[in-house]
């Protein structure tokens, strides 16, 4: 990814004038802005007046400690890289103690030249590369907001109309035609994408949780009560995943709607045990034809909440897999994930 802007004010903060003198000489073919302070106290009043891209600092200042700043510096929600200077904090307590308090990386004295350019580049390549997804997490919510204020605008209004019609020919008595239905399909299909798009969009990181499958199970169940005893549950007690819970309801919730809403019959949500694998089947009464099935193997259903799941799945190293149940039986669609 290229960088969205290039960073050319480093900070120094060392006490020691020998280290200082060191540090600013190595920064200097950079080309960049360099300024130094000799504590940590000195260091918050520049950040405070100057717009500061990188800070390097000793660990072991007078006042007001490097580890503190870089604290108090990721507390105030500043981005840029941050490095860590030490001769005497080297085990690798201290080294996980400055990586959690918010440092990039961390630097044990006597400094090597070749060494801080590596570490710096590196830190300043990670940060490059956030600055890029910052900015296309911001353009795709800005898309987002435009597809909402402009079509979901016009959107409304075409169905206001098409209510004051509907109304009309339940007067007259006369069903409703392809055009009504095809204009509510497009609304239902809409918002769903929407919705769908703003999750999607907001998604940063996976959060890893070990549950049970039959709670996911009872969760899944609670989000359709007009369905009734068309649902049905199978399995998953005493089966745990280590996986994030929230995406999988996601993945479960599509399959579960879109199998209780174009199929008729009992629908029933099965955990069983595959080799080294939890498989989560989602069991219709609906046919898939030949043609169908390739289609989905090949991963090119039309289905949109079939697509959202095929894409979620991804994201856990899983797919979605379809097979015909025994004749005029229906359809069989699960996904795996490694057993815990």
């Amino acid at each position: 990814m290229l960088p969205l802007s290039k960073p050319t004010h480093f900070l120094v903060v060392e006490d020691d004038p020998e280290n200082l003198n060191q540090v600013l000489a190595w920064l200097a073919p950079r080309q960049v802005n360099l300024l130094q302070a000799r504590n940590g106290e000195q260091a918050l009043r520049i950040l405070e007046k100057r717009s500061i891209d990188v800070v390097i600092t000793d660990w072991q200042l007078p006042g007001l400690s490097g580890l503190d700043l870089i604290q108090a510096l990721r507390v105030s929600r500043f981005q840029g890289p941050l490095l860590i200077c030490t001769g005497f904090m080297l085990s690798a307590e201290h080294l996980q103690q400055a990586l959690t308090a918010g440092a990039s990386d961390y630097l044990r004295k006597p400094l090597n030249q070749t060494e801080f350019h590596a570490r710096l580049d590196k830190s300043l390549q990670l940060y490059s590369q956030h600055q890029t997804l910052e900015h296309l997490n911001r353009s795709q919510t800005h898309l987002l907001t435009l597809l909402q204020d402009q079509v979901g605008h016009h959107l409304q209004r075409l169905l206001q109309m098409q209510e004051l019609e509907t109304l009309t020919l339940a007067m007259e008595h006369k069903p409703l035609d392809e055009r009504h239905r095809t204009v509510q399909t497009m609304a239902d299909h809409f918002h769903k994408l929407m919705q769908w798009s703003r999750y999607r969009f907001s998604l940063r990181e996976l959060s890893p949780l070990r549950f049970e499958v039959r709670q996911l199970f009872r969760n899944s169940q609670r989000a359709f009560p007009e369905a009734g005893e068309r649902l049905q549950i199978q399995g998953g007690t005493g089966v745990f995943l280590d996986s994030d819970i929230e995406l999988l309801q996601r993945i479960l919730w599509q399959l579960l709607d879109n199998a209780l809403r174009y199929t008729a019959g009992e629908v029933t949500v099965k955990c069983s045990l595959q080799d080294q694998c939890v498989r989560i089947s989602v069991l219709d009464q609906g046919d898939l034809s030949d043609g169908q099935l390739e289609r989905f193997a090949r991963a090119e259903s039309t289905g949109l909440g079939l697509k959202m799941a095929f894409d979620l799945l991804i994201l856990l190293g899983s797919q979605l897999c379809c097979q015909p149940r025994r004749s005029n039986q229906g359809s069989h669609f699960y996904f795996e994930l490694p057993a815990r």
